[in-house]
């Protein structure tokens, strides 16, 4: 461990450290915030979105602002003062040409709603693009909710969404309003009137056919089609005056990503959005090891939607920061990180295990010397790492690893972890690969993404750090899963309160209620607290443990953590269930480096469409062996080995509606897909 020592929480309530009955534990804070949250920062005063964007304006005019690309060539940038002056353009526009009608808003029943009973809604459907932002800040400087849409989400989810919010103005790329036609023509004829849905914006690329097409298509419905040039074209005398809105008035309604069921629309205050950017202030000026400047640069290429990357862009917008943002799909990562050279970078699990195997499937490419250099190198790096943490090597980052940083560009300071728990030993690998620091934060949609983070400095790997200076929690004993909070093992789901917490779900009070208990959201994950440093360790999801018939629980998402680690396997979805004694799997086998290495030195020549009809068993039994290497090194107990396992050539993906935009699992709808196959394995 490195000789700093690091505190993330503290006790707001030492003589109720945990309640009498073991029922609950007293809240923790910040340290920052111990004494009550924190509400304000000298020279940052901002009180919703707005006046985040309008601080940096008056700071940092001439800054790089946003930047895209038109592969092969650079990045092109506006500036802040730019980026203001295009905003009032556009957001002017959407008023004077009745997309957004400010006389005319949506009303909902206090009985569905409650909060805000009127307001104006603007969707947003796309990938990350100028557009998408411009668009989005535009909202915010003129009172109007905006409504992300995934340009993944399918069809009934959209169609949902357009019916839950009465959604009647969406702008977005050929892409997204293509899926909207899609959303209109598969509409049931007899609940058609629920439809509300009367402009559409399109931007970015497309052909005149493609927009007479989608002409076409929308007039049926008596719908206005305008393009960005209409917006810009704006007479220059119709400008309006910003006009933001009251912190307390609903700046979006950010809908989950689906995993179980219908998607929730979050609702998501203009002041939780301010609060959110003053904690990261807080946090930097406080911990004095995670700096970001003006001079940085940040790569934009999560979901825009998703709020984890929403408000990672208006951090780095609140310190005036360079944007980049991705040309295409995600592939596209690291050709635009080699050029854009970003400084900081967020990411999902999913992706560091892709970015290491591919690493790692590059390096088993090489002869045997390379191959020793490569591991004894990263090994070195890690056992010193471990003891003093230090991320640099004098000898090894100019030898073996210079290559491997450049490949995302070759300046990253940072990489921040979020969405789904991260294994302790690929956070260690990539940190020691690009020689940065690789945080870990936790929160979720309702809790306004990261509310929890570590310390940059900080080399104990495998926890979330601790609560942010706006939030505070508390862990709750679950009687169900037998956890109960005690002074040994301080344990329990996470309930989280503070500025920043969602008002509610819309139009849905049945499941508000379930999700808020006297003001704390009960995130349903299970947390345990250090007693020392006061960081919390994410290990369970209340909701998808599962209770095996010996009596054992075990949480699926961490051992499909664990295993997904081998080169071989490119997802998984682990299965157990209360009749059985044992865990079995669906496996999706990986094509790349690892097993055409296996299949060369086997002797195995077929393409890869036929290995697995050809030659089933053989990689059913190396799997085998891949998961049991894997589950020994994590010292799994048994109860928690896949004892059986079919393997599949087709990824679980967002096109097969497998998958959410964030790379989270549809677990009912996976085991819907293989659901014959799963019960051969258990009946077998």
């Amino acid at each position: 461990m490195s000789q700093e020592h690091f505190c993330y929480s503290v006790p707001v309530d030492l003589k109720n450290y945990i309640a009498s009955d073991g029922s609950e534990t007293c809240a923790f804070r910040s340290p920052d915030a111990v004494s009550g949250f924190i509400t304000a920062y000298p020279g940052f005063e901002a009180k919703n979105t707005w006046d985040v964007f309008c601080h940096t304006v008056n700071l940092y005019p001439n800054n790089l602002f946003l930047g895209k690309r038109k592969p092969p060539g650079p990045y092109e940038y506006i500036t802040y003062s730019g980026g203001m002056k295009l905003i009032k353009v556009i957001g002017s526009a959407l008023i004077k040409y009745r997309i957004i009608n400010p006389k005319k808003p949506s009303v909902f029943p206090d009985e569905e709603y409650g909060p805000a009973q009127k307001f104006n809604a603007l969707g947003l459907i796309s990938i990350n693009t100028v557009h998408w932002i411009i668009l989005d800040l535009a909202c915010h400087a003129y009172g109007i909710v905006s409504i992300p849409l995934y340009s993944t989400m399918g069809i009934p989810s959209l169609r949902f969404i357009c019916f839950k919010t009465g959604l009647k103005s969406v702008c977005g790329s050929l892409e997204g309003i293509e899926k909207i036609c899609e959303v209109l023509e598969t509409w049931p004829k007899d609940e058609f009137k629920n439809c509300k849905l009367a402009n559409v914006v399109m931007y970015g690329e497309y052909s005149i056919e493609e927009f007479r097409e989608i002409c076409e298509r929308l007039i049926k419905y008596n719908i206005r089609l305008f393009t960005w040039d209409d917006l810009l074209d704006l007479n220059p005398r119709r400008l309006l005056d910003f006009t933001p809105p009251a912190p307390e008035a609903v700046g979006t309604i950010s809908f989950t990503s689906g995993t179980t069921g219908d998607p929730k629309g979050v609702i998501l205050t203009e002041s939780a959005f301010a609060a959110q950017v003053l904690a990261v202030h807080i946090h930097q000026n406080s911990v004095n090891t995670f700096y970001l400047i003006p001079d940085f640069c940040y790569f934009s290429y999560l979901p825009l939607s998703h709020i984890f990357e929403r408000i990672m862009l208006l951090i780095c917008i609140s310190f005036g920061m360079r944007i980049a943002l991705i040309s295409g799909k995600v592939d596209r990562l690291a050709s635009d990180t080699q050029i854009a050279k970003p400084h900081l970078l967020c990411v999902v699990p999913r992706l560091l295990s892709t970015l290491y195997n591919k690493i790692e499937g590059m390096v088993e490419t090489k002869d045997w010397v390379v191959r020793k250099l490569f591991y004894q190198a990263l090994d070195t790096k890690i056992k010193r790492f471990r003891k003093t943490g230090a991320f640099e090597h004098f000898l090894w980052d100019k030898t073996m690893f210079k290559k491997i940083r450049d490949v995302l560009g070759g300046q990253l300071k940072y990489m921040l972890c979020g969405g789904a728990l991260l294994e302790r030993e690929l956070q260690e690998k990539i940190a020691c690969l690009f020689s940065i620091p690789v945080m870990q934060g936790y929160g979720s949609t309702e809790t306004f993404g990261t509310t929890f983070c570590s310390i940059s400095k900080d080399n104990n790997y495998g926890q979330v750090g601790g609560p942010l200076s706006v939030t505070e929690v508390k862990l709750v004993s679950v009687p169900d899963l037998e956890i109960q909070v005690n002074d040994e093992v301080m344990k329990g789901e996470a309930y989280i309160r503070g500025p920043l917490l969602f008002v509610g779900y819309f139009r849905n009070p049945k499941a508000t209620k379930e999700a808020i208990k006297d003001g704390w959201y009960k995130t349903g994950d299970i947390l345990i607290r250090d007693p020392v440093a006061g960081c919390f360790q994410v290990v369970d999801r209340a909701s998808d443990c599962i209770k095996l018939n010996q009596g054992e629980f075990v949480v699926p998402e961490t051992i499909e953590t664990i295993l997904i680690n081998s080169p071989f396997i490119k997802n998984m979805l682990v299965h157990g269930q209360l009749s059985s004694n044992f865990l079995v799997a669906v496996i999706v086998l990986d094509h790349d480096e690892a097993l055409k290495k296996w299949m060369s030195e086997n002797k195995i020549t077929c393409n890869d469409s036929e290995i697995l009809s050809k030659h089933y068993n053989e990689i059913h039994k190396k799997i085998q062996q891949e998961l049991n290497d894997y589950a020994a090194a994590a010292k799994l107990n048994g109860f928690e080995k896949v004892k059986k396992f079919i393997l599949v050539d087709e990824d679980f993906s967002e096109d097969s509606d497998l998958l959410t935009p964030t790379q989270k699992l549809k677990r009912r709808k996976i085991l819907q897909k293989y659901q014959n196959e799963i019960k051969a394995l258990y009946s077998a």
